[in-house]
């Protein structure tokens, strides 16, 4: 589970830094439109703020900026503030990138550094009614909802072309054995992406051609 986990997390890291390298900073605080509000400022600082709390979760220190943890930090999915549109409000693309990696570097170490056997622990947060074990908080967190808030981004800006050639529904298929919880849409076809990319070689690889923006 270690494994799948900080791979796709690994990769998250990864894909975000694809996002973003062709969007100027003057219009990293632009929204696309109507439900793509979530800005390319505030979509690194939020997943900064998922990892801050996620190192949490498994004991580690939370260490956020107070100043971004109310610029970035949602209650829940129907918390009603959006986010906001000037750019000067924000830090800058090369901090949050940073940040966004630092924030990484410490979940994976307590990541790695975890009890095989604490998986299965009940895990007390907010989603403990859907996702209840301590796999599910750190699929939906290292994974989930990464996925899902860089689908959004992605979609945003128009800058996500996927072609998927499959010779056959095997890598659907390992998805569906590893995912604890339901997928959307969205998400299963970003882990169909992570699946075809890390599934296949074991060895570092370059981003796919078909994610390339």
């Amino acid at each position: 589970m270690k494994k799948i986990i900080l791979k796709s997390y690994s990769f998250n890291l990864l894909y975000s830094k694809e996002l973003v390298v062709d969007i100027d900073e003057s219009k990293m605080a632009i929204s696309p439109g109507v439900g793509f509000e979530n800005h390319a400022s505030f979509t690194l600082g939020h997943l900064v703020s998922g990892s801050a709390l996620t190192a949490k979760y498994l004991g580690g220190l939370y260490e956020f900026n107070p100043e971004w943890e109310e610029l970035f930090r949602r209650k829940d999915p129907g918390d009603p503030r959006k986010p906001n549109n000037d750019k000067d409000l924000y830090p800058s693309k090369d901090e949050l990138l940073s940040e966004l990696e630092n924030q990484h570097k410490l979940v994976e170490s307590l990541i790695l550094e975890l009890d095989e056997k604490r998986f299965n622990e009940p895990a007390g947060w907010r989603f403990s009614k859907y996702m209840p074990t301590l796999t599910d908080l750190l699929y939906f967190m290292c994974v989930t909802h990464e996925s899902m808030h860089l689908d959004q981004l992605a979609g945003g800006e128009g800058q996500l072309v996927c072609l998927l050639h499959w010779e056959d529904f095997s890598q659907l298929k390992i998805i569906l054995k590893v995912v604890p919880c339901p997928l959307t849409l969205s998400t299963l076809i970003s882990q169909l992406l992570i699946s075809q990319y890390f599934f296949t070689s074991d060895s570092p690889n370059p981003v796919p051609s078909y994610l390339r923006v």
